[in-house]
């Protein structure tokens, strides 16, 4: 995780016409960790500024009344198309028509902030932004950041002082969203609002009350995070029908496993994932084989089909689980024996972090939880150690992917993914990331 996230603000005098945009004229900066987002280069006059110059009014009104999907609605995995817009909804960009703003955007990472860069549009500019090179979506501490946008908010109000007009209006926005923050359950909505890329004072929203009978606040919140809105209500009732259906589960005990590894937010949530499965091999003395090591952690799904329910029924939910005591039941929708042994292993993850008494879903989600969850699973079903102990000289190509898909009974996409992440050769394999 990044160190840090910066908003700098360096107010300018400037003559406009508009006095809501000559008060709010400044240089705005943004910096994540060590680096800069927003360093500019105009060629006209030859100077670089280490932010873009511009009245804040437009960035502000843009992050009050998008607060909620900026900041609650995450990225899906690559083999799910974005929803619809999502990359208008979290570009700072998009709220400063007019103006030259690098182009960075924000999405929720679930228990943090990602704030990456999209991809420039200068057609109309002379200006050249002067960007890291190889910047990565970085995760940024929930609190840390949205502090730093309040301040700047709150700075920019403070700027215009008793202002009508644009001004009032966006005190009162914003006095709207600090009133939600304040009460746990508007707040609660607001966030799943969000989470969905819908704007939770839309006077003409469905009512998200009406959906959320008879599911969790946990488990509804996860799958905000992954449905589409045409498909939430169906999303629902396939949920609150398989979880009538838990006691049919076979149950994963997690009491020998020990506690899950230290949640540290300031690592990839991948490698949370991969340092749990170490663990287990640790405590348990879990054999790398992965048939060998699944039938010691829990009865082996190859042979059961008590849960087996059809994939169109679920949606974009790729499995249902219920921590209770040391027991772990999870319902996998799948296709196929290989997806079904990925997902329950993703489902015994989640399971083994949820507190007794709670209900969290499998889903495509790029949450912190989410992204550990797959990587847990990939490295159960395809550890990392065998693929380079075989193939680590040679590399892979599409006979040995598919010898140990069949081997392992692990989807091939997944054993394709291992071997990348560690620098694996891969030659002449067609990677469908859908499994």
């Amino acid at each position: 995780m990044s160190e840090g996230f910066t908003i700098g603000v360096e107010w300018l005098k400037a003559d406009l016409d508009d006095p809501v945009e000559a008060q709010t004229m400044a240089e705005v900066s943004i910096t994540v960790g060590n680096e800069n987002l927003s360093r500019i280069h105009d060629p006209e006059c030859g100077q670089v500024t280490e932010g873009a110059r511009l009245p804040t009014i437009g960035l502000v009104d843009g992050l009050v009344r998008k607060w909620w999907q900026l900041l609650y609605e995450p990225q899906r995995t690559i083999d799910r198309q974005p929803r619809q817009n999502f990359e208008h909804r979290h570009r700072l960009d998009a709220f400063t028509p007019g103006y030259v703003f690098p182009p960075v955007g924000m999405w929720s990472g679930g228990e943090t902030v990602m704030v990456g860069l999209f991809r420039a549009d200068t057609r109309f500019q002379a200006q050249a932004f002067l960007l890291p090179t190889s910047f990565r979506p970085q995760p940024v501490a929930r609190g840390k950041l949205e502090d730093a946008l309040s301040a700047f908010v709150q700075a920019t109000i403070d700027r215009l002082g008793l202002i009508n007009g644009r001004a009032a209006e966006l005190r009162e926005d914003w006095d709207r969203v600090t009133s939600s923050l304040q009460r746990p359950d508007e707040q609660e909505w607001c966030r799943n609002a969000g989470r969905l890329g819908l704007d939770p004072y839309d006077p003409d929203m469905f009512d998200l009350g009406s959906m959320t009978a008879g599911i969790s606040q946990n488990l509804f919140a996860d799958i905000c995070e992954a449905a589409d809105v045409p498909e939430l209500f169906q999303t629902c009732e396939w949920t609150r029908y398989v979880t009538t259906r838990f006691r049919s589960a076979r149950p994963i005990s997690v009491r020998t496993f020990g506690g899950p590894p230290y949640r540290d937010l300031s690592m990839p949530g991948w490698r949370n994932g991969h340092d749990g499965v170490q663990l287990l091999r640790q405590r348990l003395g879990l054999p790398l084989d992965p048939k060998q090591a699944l039938e010691r952690l829990f009865d082996d799904p190859e042979d059961s089909d008590l849960d087996r329910v059809t994939e169109i029924a679920s949606g974009t939910i790729e499995g249902i689980a219920r921590r209770e005591g040391s027991e772990v039941r999870a319902i996998v929708p799948a296709r196929s024996i290989k997806q079904k042994r990925f997902r329950t292993c993703r489902a015994a993850y989640l399971g083994w972090r949820a507190g007794s008494d709670t209900d969290v879903a499998v889903t495509p989600a790029e949450t912190w939880r989410q992204q550990a969850s797959r990587a847990f699973a990939a490295e159960l079903l395809a550890p990392a150690k065998l693929i380079k102990d075989r193939y680590g000289k040679t590399g892979l190509n599409q006979n040995s992917v598919e010898r140990l898909s069949s081997e392992w009974l692990c989807p091939a996409q997944i054993i394709v993914h291992q071997a990348n992440n560690h620098r694996i050769p891969v030659k002449g394999v067609e990677h469908a990331a859908v499994f």
